[in-house]
This record gives structure tokens, sequence and C-alpha cells, in this order.
């Protein structure tokens, strides 16, 4: 998390380990050795987040970032460019997420005051109102920032807010554990614009992937590693994903070769094993995945809860009418699919195959059903 002032850092830090979040604080009013330490907490995976001024992040090279958020807005469209750099370099999804306001502008502007030379105040001061027009616009981010460099692309289609067609508010309902700390904590109590990045879809399972992090950090505490050194995030997801139950399985993963499965395989399996059972299901299929079988009682759940999730696309006159036709009988009709719902979608799949109560269960059509059921070669 990124903020303006060395006072917004240690506020921020202070708030999120209130509400339990693991955290430190970064910036240079510390000591070199309170650099160092909390630095080196962040990449062994000893604290989830790392708030910081721009002083934190030169050189630093963990690959499992998952957000970057800039509770202020950048200074300029280089330095902002620069720290998004540093999520998802595994080549795992990453957000980033940046809180800005008019008072940004005058905030910085204030601290222009004792620069002596008129002509590079003058570049900082227009680099900050470059940084929040682009913030402003109504166009692909990643088209923005690309021209801003002198490049060009087309719009990325799906991976920011504004080729979604997603508004602040949304963002944040899919998003609340992640930015509710970050609302709550702005300077003028009430919800400031917010830009988001991401990417595409991942397909694993989540709880076993905690449990998989979890057995990573232990074992790199034990030997004073840092977690990414045993596996990387990417490949945590492919091994909860696959749920691999011999050598051959398991050295089939990327990032895995013979001298990790000789150092690691039989604990992680053991892991899979006991989480699932000694004989879980398996998936027919390409992969040979697998897959725990759900009770009546979980596909009930899962009835509830697609059923109570609310549409990305909400109903307007800018929906045309046959899809609003077909949301008064499936309220998610015409949803984009994400990586948790395909992943309870292979489950509740393995139970029930009927297009029916897969219609029912997910408030998807049967068309989107079957098509669901092709991509994910399930047939």
């Amino acid at each position: 998390v990124y903020c303006w002032s060395r006072k917004r850092v240690e506020g921020f830090a202070e708030y999120l380990k209130k509400n339990g979040i693991k955290a430190v604080s970064y910036h240079a009013g510390l000591t070199p050795a309170q650099r160092d330490k909390h630095q080196d907490m962040f990449l062994k995976d000893d604290v989830d987040v790392v708030v910081a001024t721009i002083a934190f992040g030169m050189g630093i090279n963990k690959s499992n970032v998952r957000y970057i958020i800039h509770a202020d807005m950048p200074k300029t469209t280089e330095g902002f460019y620069q720290e998004i750099g540093r999520a998802g370099r595994d080549g795992l999804d990453s957000d980033c997420i940046m809180f800005y306001s008019w008072a940004d502008v005058i905030n910085y502007d204030f601290f222009l005051k004792d620069m002596e030379d008129e002509d590079v105040k003058e570049e900082f001061r227009q680099k900050t109102k470059d940084m929040f027009r682009m913030a402003e616009k109504n166009t692909c981010r990643h088209r923005e920032v690309i021209r801003y460099f002198g490049e060009n692309m087309n719009n990325c289609g799906v991976s920011c807010d504004k080729c979604r067609g997603i508004e602040a508010e949304q963002l944040i309902e899919n998003n609340e554990e992640a930015v509710k700390s970050v609302l709550n904590t702005d300077k003028t109590g009430s919800p400031r614009d917010m830009e988001r990045v991401s990417g595409g879809k991942e397909n694993f399972d989540a709880e076993l992937f905690g449990e998989l992090k979890a057995l990573r950090r232990k074992m790199a505490q034990e030997q004073g590693l840092p977690p990414y050194i045993i596996f990387s995030d990417k490949t945590l997801k492919l091994i909860a994903g696959t749920m691999p139950q011999n050598d051959e399985e398991f050295l089939e993963i990327n990032g895995v070769g013979r001298a990790k499965l000789e150092k690691y395989g039989k604990v992680f399996m053991g892991k899979i094993k006991q989480v699932y059972g000694l004989d879980p299901k398996r998936k027919a299929g390409k992969d040979d995945c697998v897959i725990p079988l759900l009770n009546t009682e979980r596909l009930e759940a899962l009835a509830e809860k697609y059923a109570s999730i609310p549409n990305l696309k909400h109903n307007t006159d800018m929906i045309p009418e046959y899809i609003n036709k077909e949301r008064e009988k499936y309220s998610r009709a015409y949803e984009a699919w994400s990586a948790p719902e395909d992943n309870d979608f292979i489950q509740a799949y393995e139970r029930t195959d009927n297009i029916k109560e897969l219609c029912r269960i997910f408030q998807r059509n049967p068309g989107a059903i079957k098509a669901r059921i092709k991509k994910l070669e399930l047939e």
C-alpha cells in the first residue's frame, strides 16, 4: 500500500494492525535496521502488507504480490507505472487499485513551494496534473498508461474497470476485503474515486491453496528461506488445481523439477491427502484432476450463494431487452464466469450432470451451462 507521507504510512499501518492484518511500515524516517527488518518480513511472508512511501520497492523482487493499492494518487505517471509493475511478477492475476482526488494534486503542489527552480517546479506540477487527468479519463487504463510513454495498443477489453464497464461501488463489493481498510481511512471520510486493473481467470481449490501456503510458510521459516523459493504462488495454485497423487503427476506441474519433487513432493502430496482423504474422487478427463465430491447440502449452499450475487452488469436501458428477459429466469445470465465459480462448477458437476439442476444452482441458462461443460472439458 502506497501513501504520500510518513504520517499517512504509520497511521495506515497501525489501522491495519488494529483490524487483524499483519502489516509493517516502510519509509525514510525509519532506521536502516528497521527498514531491513520490515523488508525481510515482507519477503518471507511473515507479514501480509507493507505500507510505504515511494522509498520502498526499488530492487525488490517479490514474485507473489497480489495487490498494489495506492491510498493516495501517485505524484507522476512514471511513478505509478513503476509501482504497479511490482504486482504479479509470477504471472498470476493481480489487482492494482488507486484512490485519488483533486486534493492530492493540491497537497503535492504545497510541497513544491520550497523548490527554487521554477522550471523544475512547473514540470512536477504538470506531471501531477497529467496523472490526475489520466485517472479521470473514461478510456482503457492500460492504453492510457502506454500512450503516456508514446506507444499505442488496443483496449485491453477485460482487464480494467473502464473496459469492463464497472463502477467503483461494484468493484468495492467484489473486492471488499481488499479495499475496506482503504475506504475507511480516507482523509475526507468519504469514498474516493478508484481504478482497478486485473487479469483473467484461474481454476484451483481455494481451501487447499490456503493449506498449501501455510505449509510452504512453515517450511520456509524452518529453512530460513523466502516462501517463493520453495514454490511460487503460481506453482502452488497449479498444485491446488490438479491435486497430484504421485511423483509422475507432481513432476508434470510447471515449476516442479526432480530436485523439488524429492525435497518437497512427499510433504505437499501428504497435505493434499490430509485435506481430502486417502482416496479422493477423481475427475475423469484430460488432466485427471482430483475433485472432492459435493454432497446435497453443499449443492444447496451453492444455489443460495449464486442466487444472492448481484449482477456486475446492472439492468439498464443500455442492456439489450433479450438479456433482461433472460435474467427474469436466470439472474446471472450473460455474466462473465469467474475462477471461483469455475471451481464450484467443476465440483458441482461431479455431483450432478443434470443441466436443469446446474441451471438452478448457478442461475445460468442451459446454453451457458452446456458451453461451460465443453469449455472446462468435463464431458
